[in-house]
């Protein structure tokens, strides 16, 4: 009886907003394909797109239209990066020396090999 009261509490709280959607959209030759890599790809050519049918109305030759869409792309990935830095890690980049301290990110050295010498 309680599984079936937690079962209805989760529904009652979470809503129909409950899902399961794994973040990767799939694999090709070990490399992950991410869904919020598709939507900016989606989203930069659609701005690509829109740049190259406008570029009359807004005065832009086809390499200009071009470069301002490139342009766009990495403002859009360098600005979100430096929100990101910003606004959620700035604790971590506030010391730049110790991302190199902490034990999980410095180069290991060889440990060598030590021989077990019975007797």
């Amino acid at each position: 009886m309680t599984d079936e009261r937690d079962r209805e509490e989760v529904r009652t709280i979470a809503g129909p907003f409950v899902h399961r959607i794994d973040p990767v959209l799939g694999r090709i030759g070990g490399v992950h394909l991410w869904w919020y890599g598709l939507s900016y790809t989606l989203a930069f050519f659609q701005t690509l797109l829109f740049l190259r049918r406008h570029r009359s109305q807004l005065r832009l030759t086809r390499s200009e239209a071009y470069a301002l869409a490139l342009m766009f792309s990495a403002g859009v990935l360098i600005g979100g990066r430096a929100i990101q830095v910003a606004f959620d890690e700035w604790p971590f980049y506030r010391e730049p020396n110790r991302a190199f301290a902490r034990p999980s990110l410095a180069p290991r050295a060889a440990e060598p090999t030590r021989r077990c010498n019975p007797g």
